[in-house]
């Protein structure tokens, strides 16, 4: 999973590159003729916009992307990428000299900027380990502070008994925000061809005759019905194997390329299908907030019964 979030990531960033490059490009094609300036400045933004959103070698992309442009629009022979003239081979190699530099000291800044981020979560950590900092409130502010470094959400569970007057952390989940949907995501995705909803809850909850203590019964438009432990053998708790996974994900609905978004009551039992999911290689979401969420939400709509009741 892992793997796929960085690749994802990255190929974000040579979006980037790639997107800004192609601004750059149409709003210097707009301007050049009017203005009969050098087509430079626009690119090197694209160049300075590449490397700080991706780093180093998306800055490459948008300079390669800006020298062939260069040299195909405003270098004479335009509509060619052949450089006959000397003087012109040389400003357009001190072009793509020049953007390498930027492109290079935007992205050690970038980093600098990270770095000093770290640093201060590091320092803010020691400061509250010296003034003597209970240990699940230190490891509460450890989570939270790697989670708003790496920008990723977090989540902590805590108990409370009757022995002690504070709670006590017992469990710390941090998770990438491409794979956590709130309410308003799955609420803009319900009946969205490709997005295939799957209730994890047993069927009195997801069919409305038995209620979880929340505002409202039932389940989510468009969402079919597969509890959790469907996908485990009862006798030893494992997973079932693959094909029958899969066979079970297919009765539900899910088709292969289909993005699966799994919700449950409160998000714990929803991540079972998630996992399955990613283990069996489908792309997959988990609604974090989960039905009691969505049921507090009086704007968000309510079906009951055992068929999906697509809105």
């Amino acid at each position: 999973m892992g793997r796929d979030v960085e690749r994802s990531r990255s190929a974000h960033a040579y979006g980037v590159a790639v997107l800004a490059s192609v601004v750059a490009l149409g709003a210097t094609l707009l301007v050049w003729p009017r203005l009969e300036t050098t087509p430079s400045p626009l690119f090197f933004a694209a160049v300075v916009v590449s490397s700080w959103y991706g780093g180093l070698r998306p800055a490459f992309v948008a300079t390669a992307l800006a020298a062939l442009a260069t040299s195909y629009f405003f270098v004479p022979p335009v509509h060619s990428i052949a450089i006959e003239s000397l003087d012109d081979g040389l400003r357009l190699g001190l072009f793509v000299l020049v953007a390498v530099l930027t492109g290079s000291l935007s992205a050690a800044r970038r980093r600098a900027e990270i770095e000093r981020g770290q640093q201060a979560s590091i320092a803010e950590l020691g400061r509250l380990a010296l003034a003597g900092g209970e240990l699940s409130g230190l490891m509460h502010e450890a989570a939270t502070h790697v989670a708003r470094t790496l920008g990723i959400e977090y989540a902590a569970v805590w108990e409370l008994s009757s022995g002690n007057r504070l709670p006590v952390l017992r469990a710390a989940v941090c998770c990438r925000k491409e794979i956590v949907a709130d309410a308003d995501w799955v609420s803009s995705h319900l009946n969205k061809p490709g997005v295939t909803i799957l209730d994890a809850r047993t069927h009195e909850f997801y069919n409305g005759s038995r209620s979880d203590g929340n505002p409202r019964s039932g389940h989510i438009p468009g969402a079919a019905n597969l509890p959790y432990l469907e996908v485990v053998e009862q006798d030893n708790n494992k997973f079932k194997s693959p094909d029958a996974i899969k066979g079970l994900f297919r009765g539900a609905g899910l088709k292969p390329g289909n993005l699966m978004v799994s919700y449950c009551h409160i998000g714990q039992r929803a991540t079972v299908l998630y996992f399955t999911a990613k283990m069996l290689g489908y792309d997959a979401k988990m609604y974090d907030g989960s039905w009691e969420d969505w049921s507090h939400r009086k704007d968000l709509p309510v079906v009951t019964g055992e068929s999906p009741n697509k809105l």
